[in-house]
């Protein structure tokens, strides 16, 4: 029926219970797509109708509530998804908000009849309704690679949701994924990081080429691909650090906080938690494992050995050089006595190499480069040149060159550093990993006067950071950087082709992470304009 886009119309809690109990005679775990085929098409068969048509003017007979009324929430969904998925979403919003109807396209749309909308029809109608509902909620699963997003369709009502005035966009992760999540977590804790990572809206398909095209052409031409998925993923990010949080409390709740269970929960969402820079959470969790870890083993069981290393590269990140240093010389000393380590094994070369990073905080220069040595030396001889844990070291060591002033010999490092991770399949030219390295070159083309593949480099760090990491004082530091390195391109050009494809580069960018309207865009948008 018309009003389903024009006078948008939802369907309650009480008529989704109907539907599912119902669905649940089709077998286990039917998918959306097996609801509609099993329960919706021949329940409305002979009116040829959507199935809120079969449910107007009726009510709950237990809560007095239609089972029909004016939307209050656009559900957006995957229909390969377990039907207990979306409706594990809805009911959970529905909790807070009891009187919530929502816009599920399985009951508000005619499953008999599918036109043909033009681009016009998508362009306004649709997102007219959007705007009437007021609420728009993403269904993400699973949890680390969402469908959703992989979903032309499901991008174009995100653009909607994202581009329309006063809509509020929310990101859901079904309760359903928690036990996933816990478990992804426990197995590694770089998970939830390399969920962001694989998180990539330009991956998204269609069935129809032609409504990829219009879609892919209408969000750059508006919000951005980069904004779109810094958005999504900002939401993902509170996602994850809400859920370990409430995961490792209940633990806590139930006796568990002096188990190895938690210890180990508690080291993987310290870690974790590092990554995302919240720092304080990641300390507190930290201190939780090695409480743990001292009560089952000592307090100088060799098991302390890697929780020490990981809480100090979480105070070094905080700015808390004292604290990392110290807890560094906790995981050394450990490391030295194990009989499984010792002075020769990569994980003595971890520590060795992060507390070389924290002498050249200091300007120690000649004290970092003998511990990088030591522990390159270890990386390369046990592990191979193109392992990535030798990539940190080279890029370490070329940042430390860069300092001193050989800046060849810095070069040679970062390159070699950007060439092991941009070929690793952990990491690659996307990952929060590789920025460090791209915006070392950065710094260092600056004092080469290659200003042009300073920004270069640069944009490669920024656009990480703002699509994966979103807002942090990090991200905020590369936009510091990139406008302090523009602002040298106008009056240095070299390479005019290159100079203003960096500079539209990073104007994007600025406009995605500050707004169109923010001094630092507006700065960028008239240096590109000098060129």
């Amino acid at each position: 029926m018309s009003d389903a886009y024009t006078q948008p119309v939802g369907v309650s809690v009480g008529l989704l219970r109907i539907i599912e109990e119902k669905a649940k005679k089709l077998g286990a775990n039917p998918t959306t797509k097996e609801a509609c085929t099993g329960v919706i098409m021949p329940e409305t068969k002979s009116a040829a109708a959507a199935y809120i048509d079969l449910y107007r003017g009726k009510s709950d007979p237990i809560t007095g509530k239609p089972y029909v009324g004016n939307a209050t929430v656009f559900l957006s969904h995957a229909w390969a998804f377990p039907f207990e998925t979306p409706l594990s979403v809805m009911y959970e919003h529905a909790e807070a908000n009891p009187d919530a109807y929502f816009w599920f396209d399985l009951c508000v749309n005619n499953q008999h009849s599918a036109p043909s909308r033009s681009h016009d029809w998508w362009s306004t109608t649709f997102r007219t309704c959007i705007e009437k509902i007021g609420t728009v909620i993403l269904c993400l699963a699973p949890w680390n690679d969402p469908i959703p997003l992989t979903r032309a369709w499901c991008l174009w009502e995100i653009l909607c949701a994202l581009d329309a005035p006063g809509v509020k966009f929310i990101c859901k992760l079904p309760p359903t994924d928690v036990e996933a999540f816990h478990k992804g977590i426990d197995s590694n804790f770089r998970s939830a990081m390399d969920a962001l990572v694989t998180t990539q809206a330009q991956k998204a398909q269609a069935f129809n080429p032609d409504d990829r095209k219009m879609i892919f052409a209408a969000i750059e031409e508006t919000v951005g691909f980069d904004s779109l998925n810094a958005k999504v993923k900002d939401q993902m990010r509170n996602w994850f650090i809400e859920t370990g949080e409430e995961m490792a409390d209940k633990m806590e709740k139930q006796g568990k906080g002096g188990t190895s269970e938690f210890a180990h929960l508690a080291f993987n969402l310290g870690t974790m938690f590092k990554d995302f820079d919240a720092h304080a959470k990641s300390a507190h969790r930290f201190s939780q494992a090695l409480s743990a870890k001292k009560v089952l083993h000592g307090d100088d069981s060799t098991k302390l050995a890697e929780t020490y290393n990981n809480m100090a590269i979480n105070f070094k990140k905080w700015g808390k050089v004292d604290e990392a240093l110290e807890a560094y010389e906790h995981s050394l000393r450990l490391k030295l006595q194990d009989p499984n380590c010792g002075p020769n094994h990569p994980k003595t070369a971890t520590t060795l190499n992060n507390m070389g990073n924290i002498y050249k905080n200091r300007e120690q220069y000649a004290k970092a480069q003998d511990v990088y040595d030591r522990a390159l030396k270890i990386r390369l001889e046990k592990l191979g040149p193109d392992a990535k844990v030798c990539a940190s070291t080279w890029n370490n060591m070329g940042d430390n060159y860069r300092l001193q002033g050989d800046l060849q010999k810095a070069e040679d490092c970062l390159l070699e550093a950007m060439r092991i991770k941009v070929k690793c399949p952990e990491l690659g030219p996307n990952h929060p990993g590789t920025v460090t390295t791209f915006s070392n070159l950065g710094k260092l083309y600056i004092e080469l006067g290659r200003y042009e593949d300073a920004l270069e480099m640069t944009n490669k760090s920024l656009r990480v950071r703002v699509t994966t990491l979103g807002k942090h004082k990090n991200t905020d530091a590369t936009i510091t950087n990139a406008l302090k390195q523009a602002r040298e391109i106008p009056g240095n050009v070299k390479n005019k082709r290159k100079a203003k494809a960096e500079l539209k580069n990073s104007a994007g960018l600025f406009k995605t992470y500050l707004g169109k309207d923010d001094a630092k865009t507006k700065e960028m948008e008239k240096l590109l304009k000098k060129i």
